[in-house]
């Protein structure tokens, strides 16, 4: 974590094939540079540059090499630098202009890749499959939730956020990267926070459910809502932050787990909760199996497109400064 620095993942593979959400944070940009070619080496330029000026920098990172950027927002500028492969990805709202700096050939769409990432989705949604069989083994016939949400709108909500709209941000939180599930960015957030609450000892679909209508609540008294949906299903939310409040939920349950801020809150959402431990224990098998398998097909993206990279045949330094001047 860096002053002037936000890491954040806007894409995923999901049991639902792959996800982004770039579309929704381009919308109030007034300028997007498109890099063709050697992007990543471009962006990591530019990123560098901005950095080097001390200016507030937004950093979205490639699910598939989190080292890699698939584009840099310096928010103060209303400009976004984005790689052509992540433009592609979403339809461009009226009124944003846009460039296109060439730095090498554009990578060509393997089939293999493809595949691999049909692949990938499989065996997520039968991970998915997996962990609602385990979850419908520990957790209780009825599951009252009502409480907890009167009680956090008493204690949280009592008087109205300063917007006139309802104003959402969406993320994701944990996605599954050639190096497993990344929490990094998150738990950044989070570790500014002064209060993160921590929802312990219940299912991850109850704690999603929770966090869905607490920020929707939050979002309908006129309070910011971050919003990070998890990659399993994007449907789904697994932490959200209130900015204004300076408040984080989390869903405190594997792999999702984060750290917390200055103050942290357990909250045990069992809510008559059981448990069938022999059944519970034979899907929680599956679900680590199929898991651990996407996981590895994330590793084999990672290498082919690593090796499909188009090599620069332009000055990048040069461009680079084009890009920022």
């Amino acid at each position: 974590m860096t002053p002037n620095i936000t890491d954040q993942w806007l894409e995923a593979e999901t049991s639902v094939g792959f996800r982004t959400f770039y579309a929704l944070h381009v919308r109030h940009l007034k300028r997007i540079v498109v890099i063709h070619g050697a992007a990543d080496l471009v962006l990591s330029k530019v990123a560098q540059t901005y950095r080097e000026r001390n200016t507030a920098l937004v950093r979205w990172h490639s699910v598939h090499d989190p080292d890699t950027y698939t584009g840099v927002v310096v928010p103060h500028l209303e400009t976004a630098w984005i790689s052509a492969e992540t433009f592609r990805l979403f339809s461009l709202p009226p009124g944003i202009a846009v460039e296109s700096v060439p730095a090498g050939p554009d990578l060509i769409r393997d089939p293999e890749i493809a595949e691999c990432q049909n692949r990938v989705k499989k065996c997520l949604a039968g991970a998915l499959c997996a962990l609602g069989e385990y979850e419908l083994a520990t957790r209780g016939t009825a599951t009252d939730t009502e409480p907890l949400l009167r009680q956090w709108a008493h204690d949280w909500l009592d008087h109205a956020g300063s917007g006139n709209v309802p104003h959402d941000l969406h993320y994701f939180g944990t996605p599954l990267t050639p190096r497993g599930p990344h929490t990094a960015f998150v738990a950044d957030e989070f570790k500014r926070l002064d209060t993160t609450m921590h929802l312990r000892g219940g299912c991850s679909t109850t704690n999603s459910d929770v966090l869905r209508r607490f920020g929707e609540m939050a979002l309908m008294k006129g309070y910011q809502v971050c919003f990070y949906h998890d990659a399993f299903h994007p449907s789904r939310v697994d932490h959200l932050i209130i900015p204004e409040l300076n408040l984080g939920i989390t869903n405190a349950t594997p792999p999702h787990e984060i750290p917390g801020g200055s103050t942290v809150i357990p909250v045990d959402t069992r809510f008559g909760r059981r448990h069938n431990m022999a059944e519970a224990e034979s899907w929680w098998l599956v679900y680590q199996k199929l898991y651990s398998h996407a996981w590895l097909l994330m590793e084999e993206i990672g290498r082919m497109k690593q090796a499909a990279s188009p090599r620069a045949d332009a000055d990048i330094a040069q461009i680079t400064a084009q890009c920022t001047a």
